[in-house]
C-alpha cells in the first residue's frame, strides 16, 4: 500500500531584520532565512501569509509559492498614504494573486489605491468569488471606469456574471433602505441576467423583507433572512431554488 501526503502550511510572517533584509517568522516568533530553493513538491500551500516587508528576496519567494496558487484570499492593510508601499503593491505583487484570487478582504482605502493602479482591476480578477467588503456597498449605476467611484466599480464586479454560472457573494456589515432602493432600481431596470448574494453581518432589527421580479429577464431579486443572517440575492428561477430556497 503506498501513502501519498500533502501539506498545506500554517501561517507565516515576512519582515525585517535590521537594515540587512528580510526574514520569514513562524508562528511561535522564531525568525528564519528566506529560502531560495522550491519547495518540497508536496507543500501544497499556506494557510496565512503576512507582508510586513519587501525586498527582492521576498518578491523572488512569492512568485515560486504564488504562480500556481489556486484559490487565494487577499487582505491589504496598507494606509493610503504610504505611496512607496502601493506602488511596491500594485507593481510587484498584485501580478503574482490577480489571477488566482477567488476572495478579497476590502476596504474602501484599498480599493480606492487599487483602481489609482487600474480602474477595473475587480472585474480584470478572472477567479473572484467573494468580497467581504468594510465601509463599501454597490452604487448604481455600476461602472469602473476611470471617473467612478469605488462603490461603482464593486458593483460593476457584483453584476458582470462569474464563468461558471455560480453566484458571486458580497458581504457587508449593514444595509440602508436608500441603498437598497438603488440595488432595486438598477435589478429592475437590467436588460441582462444578473447572479449575486449579498449578505448582511447585522442582526436585522429593522429588516423588512421584499421580493422583486424583472419582467425582462424573467430572475427575482429576494431579501430574506436565512439562519441568523439577512441576504437579498438575484438569481434565475434555476439558481434561486437551489440557493435562497
Amino acid at each position: 500500500m503506498v501513502y501519498s501526503r500533502e501539506w498545506s502550511l500554517g501561517s507565516m510572517e515576512h519582515r525585517a531584520i535590521g537594515v540587512d533584509g528580510a526574514q520569514i517568522v513562524n508562528r511561535s516568533g522564531e525568525g528564519l532565512p528566506i529560502s531560495q530553493e522550491p519547495l518540497p513538491d508536496k507543500v501544497i500551500g499556506f494557510k496565512y501569509i503576512e507582508i510586513s516587508y519587501v525586498d527582492q528576496t521576498v518578491i523572488k519567494f512569492l512568485e515560486r509559492i504564488l504562480f500556481n496558487s489556486c484559490g487565494t484570499t487577499v487582505a491589504i492593510y496598507t494606509s493610503g498614504h504610504q505611496s512607496r508601499s502601493w506602488e511596491i503593491i500594485c507593481q510587484k505583487i498584485w501580478p503574482l494573486v490577480s489571477d488566482n484570487i477567488c476572495g478579497f478582504h476590502l476596504h474602501a482605502v484599498v480599493l480606492d489605491r487599487l483602481r489609482q493602479f487600474s480602474p477595473a482591476i475587480l472585474r480584470n480578477c478572472p477567479n473572484l468569488r467573494s468580497i467581504d467588503s468594510i465601509k463599501l456597498f454597490p452604487e448604481f449605476p455600476a461602472e469602473d471606469n476611470a471617473e467612478a467611484s469605488p462603490r461603482q466599480a464593486l458593483a460593476k464586479w457584483l453584476i458582470t456574471p462569474r464563468g461558471d454560472g455560480l453566484p458571486k457573494v458580497l458581504d457587508c456589515s449593514s444595509y440602508s433602505a436608500e441603498k437598497m432602493d438603488g440595488l432595486k432600481w438598477s435589478f429592475l431596470t437590467a436588460s441582462e441576467s444578473v447572479n449575486f448574494i449579498i449578505r448582511f453581518l447585522e442582526d436585522g432589527r429593522h429588516f423588512v423583507p421584499f421580493e422583486e421580479e424583472n419582467n425582462r429577464t424573467g430572475e427575482r431579486l429576494a431579501f430574506r433572512r436565512f439562519n441568523k443572517d439577512l441576504a437579498v440575492g438575484a438569481l434565475s428561477d434555476c439558481a434561486r431554488r437551489g440557493q435562497m430556497d
